[in-house]
């Protein structure tokens, strides 16, 4: 009776660790929510005037470093569309967002992220471009 006791026990304890290793890997897959919360991060960081946190997400001299330094009074929000990893080790992430701004219509960018392991998200932001419609080379 021992035996059959330890032995279900011992299926249940396999069956669980090997399906625990799926769902792990199941929960970063997502590259829309990884660049939302990497956009959430960075406009918060602007808000709360947090320039080591800010550092820390976007890369300096890029292009997207730009396009918020010149507009980051009047940003109120940025809404991942769509995001793909654009390769197989889901380190480079490109995206599509809408711009919604305070003083103006929004518009969509184009923007892309790398993988970053001393980010506190994990990824820094290097890239946007603005672009006239949803797709705007999201290939």
């Amino acid at each position: 009776m021992r035996s059959l006791v330890l032995l279900a026990l011992l299926f249940a304890f396999i069956g669980l660790s090997s399906s625990t290793i799926y769902w792990k890997n199941a929960i970063t897959m997502d590259p829309k929510k990884e660049m939302q919360s990497e956009i959430d991060w960075v406009l918060q960081s602007i808000i709360d005037k947090d320039e080591k946190l800010y550092l820390e997400l976007v890369q300096q001299g890029s292009s997207i470093d730009w396009f918020l330094a010149d507009r980051k009074d009047n940003i109120k929000n940025i809404e991942i569309m769509e995001a793909k990893f654009m390769d197989e080790n889901y380190e480079l992430v490109h995206g599509v967002g809408i711009v919604y701004g305070k003083n103006e219509k929004p518009f969509y960018i184009r923007l892309a992220m790398f993988k970053n392991g001393k980010s506190r998200t994990g990824y820094m932001i290097f890239d946007a471009v603005n672009c006239g419609d949803f797709k705007c080379g999201l290939n």
